[in-house]
Parts: structure tokens; sequence; C-alpha cells
């Protein structure tokens, strides 16, 4: 303080110091302390007026045993006298218990997708770090159309992984263990939990007030508003498409192809097959390409072609990326609208035979239920013209 000025007059404050003999220090004779101000006999106001009453010197002295006492005083201003003070009036305006800690106010971050991720919209999130230093979690994720909850939702269908941002944006620490899901009927507060177990009502996975082991009361505080970024989701499993071109492919009757793919990489094959009644193998023959997908192997394709249409068409191991729908693309087949063919004989059920003359008939034949390769085709014949009885 020495060197200010007093506001009004301009004078010198006195050099009072902190540092030197505390209360009730004992002056005898030839003792120099200097910078000391005398309460005794002072005014005391008490501004704070807790559970603790400060009304004379006596008391501030038993205070300050358990206290912190903060104060203002007011003391003569010669500025030649600044051995030893008197003090006019001393206000108390707080109190704090000796080694006691005080709270800092929470903080409240926000909760975000890390650049690149896909996999889920966040409905809404908080990232809170309390005064004592714990961390807490809460968060509503979206279900995004693709992802496929095949017989009802099941613990772990959904995982996050995660890490803790300083203020500026830098990494305070990483997640050392991601953040799972369970069912609505099982799931706990530290589980990600839907809005519904039916498969065909779950649109949100939500959690509240979970606590982050990365930031407690035991580490470190970051600097700044600190907040969460989600750095990576992963589905179970995931829808399957399947095309023929851009339209859906018709699947033979009776038959259910294979609805959803894993994420995990063991994976899994897909089987599939085409409608007999609807489609016929071109003369450049069909085929099948999986997109969304990585094989399991390097020996595994995610394409293949399709040799029958009798039997179902089995890809591959592969499994689902996990950022969008898995499409297997068909190419190929052409419409089953029927064929026309010139036979010269032919014989009935009966096991007669015709003669037909080549020259005025001819036999429209129309493959009812396969693709005319194999041997029991059921087979419409219409002949016309010319035909003799052998």
């Amino acid at each position: 303080m020495a060197g200010d000025k007093l506001p009004l007059t301009n004078d010198p404050l006195p050099n009072i110091q902190t540092n030197k003999a505390g209360f009730g220090t004992d002056l005898t004779v030839g003792d120099k302390y200097e910078n000391l101000i005398n309460i005794k006999g002072a005014k005391f106001l008490d501004l704070y007026r807790g559970s603790i009453k400060i009304d004379d010197a006596d008391d501030l002295k038993e205070a300050l045993k358990s206290y912190d006492v903060e104060m203002s005083i007011a003391f003569n201003d010669n500025p030649d006298n600044d051995e030893f003070r008197k003090a006019y009036i001393v206000v108390i305006t707080n109190l704090t218990e000796k080694d006691a800690t005080v709270d800092p106010e929470p903080t409240t971050g926000n909760v975000k997708l890390a650049s690149g991720v896909t996999g889920t919209t966040i409905k809404s999130g908080k990232f809170e770090v309390m005064g004592n230093g714990n961390s807490y979690l809460s968060v509503e994720l979206e279900v995004p159309a693709w992802a496929s909850f095949d017989g009802g939702v099941a613990a772990n269908d959904l995982k996050i992984e995660y890490r803790i941002l300083n203020g500026d944006g830098s990494t305070y620490a990483v997640g050392t263990s991601s953040i799972n899901s369970n069912t609505k009927a099982a799931g706990s507060a530290t589980d990600l939990v839907p809005n519904s177990d039916n498969e065909d009502e779950v649109t949100t996975f939500s959690i509240s007030n979970k606590a982050i082991p990365e930031l407690t009361a035991s580490t470190k505080a970051p600097t700044g508003t600190p907040s969460l970024e989600i750095t990576k989701v992963t589905w179970s499993a995931v829808k399957v498409q399947y095309k023929l071109g851009s339209a859906d492919l018709i699947t033979e009757t009776g038959t259910t192809p294979d609805a959803e793919l894993t994420t995990a990489s063991t994976g899994a094959q897909l089987d599939f097959q085409p409608s007999q009644n609807d489609y016929v193998i071109g003369a450049s023959g069909a085929s099948y390409t999986i997109t969304g997908v990585n094989p399991v192997a390097s020996s595994d394709k995610t394409t293949g072609s399709i040799t029958s249409l009798a039997s179902d068409t089995t890809t591959d191991d592969v499994y689902a990326v996990g950022n969008g729908y898995v499409v297997v693309t068909v190419t190929g087949l052409e419409a089953n609208a029927g064929r026309t063919v010139s036979i010269s004989s032919f014989a009935n059920a009966a096991g007669n035979a015709w003669l037909i003359d080549s020259t005025t008939a001819t036999m429209t034949m129309e493959d009812v239920n396969d693709d005319l390769t194999g041997n029991d085709d059921t087979i419409m014949v219409t002949v016309t013209g010319r035909h003799y009885r052998l």
C-alpha cells in the first residue's frame, strides 16, 4: 500500500502490512513494531451479523480463533504517524471458517458430436461439473432410420465413446470405457435407455446424470468451461435393403431375406431369393453388389453372381459399416413376360407325337415358375398353324 494516495486529500496512505505481529500482541518497553493499528477502544459495526457476533475487540479476538474475518478499518490519516495507527471504527463484512473450503459454482458445458461422426443426432444434452469437481452427463440421442432392432430392443444395441474437452477445445481426458445401452425394462442410471423396447416404437436413447470417471473431485480441474464430445457411435445392427436398380427387389413368395446385418467384425452371410414369377435371368447373366459393408476376410467379396432363381443366393461374410443402410443392388434380371419359340414336333401328355409344319406353325411357350434353365419348369404351350398327329 505504500505510495498509494487517499482519494479525497491526495495524502499518502499509511504503510499497513499484514505480515507483522498478530492480534493481541503485547508491546513492551524497547519493542518497535511499525505499521500496526490499535483497535482497542474503536467502535465496531458488524454488518455480517451471523451466528458469531463481533461488537468489540474482545469479540474479534475470540472470533479469530476459528474464523478468518474480513473487515474495513477507518483510522487517522496523519502520514507522519505510520509507526502506530489508531482505529476509530472497525466494520465487519464477512466470516469464513478456518480451513473450510467454499465449493465453486457448478458449470454446465455442452455435449456435441466430433467432426465426421455420424449415426445419431443429439436431441438435448449437458455436461455438468459440480463445485466439488465431480462431473455428470445427461444426453438424449435420436435413433437413425437405418438402425435395426429385429425382434425388439436388447442390451448393447448402442455404444458411444467420448472425450472431455477443456474450455479452449483441447483434450482434457479420453473416456476409458464406452457408455452402452440397455433395455428400458432393465436399464439403470449408468445405461443409455430407449424410450420403448418395441422395435417399431423406439426413437431415442437417453441417460441422465451419469457420473463421468475421468473428471472427479480427485482429478485436476480442466481449464475454462469443459464440454463432452462424442467421438464414436456404434449400433449393433443395420437394416438391409434389396434393390433392382433403384426399385425395390421383389423376393420369392414364402422366403424371408436377411433383414439386418451385424456391425461386429465377425460378420455374417446374407441370403436372398428374387421372385421367379417376376424375374428371369437376362442373357448376359445376373449379379449383385453390396454397399455399406466391409468384408470379414480378404477373400470375402462384396459382389457375386446370381446363377439361379430356384434357390437362395448367399453372399460372402461381410459386416455393416454402421453409418447407413446396407444395400444389396441386383442387376441383370429381366421381367418374366414369357418367350416365343419355334419347334418341329412335340408330344402331348398322353405320349402322342405331333408333327408341325414349320412353314406355317409356331409354339408360344410361357415359363410359369422358373427361368427355363431347370428340368422342373412348368410350361404353358399354345400351338398355332398346321400340325399333324403321327
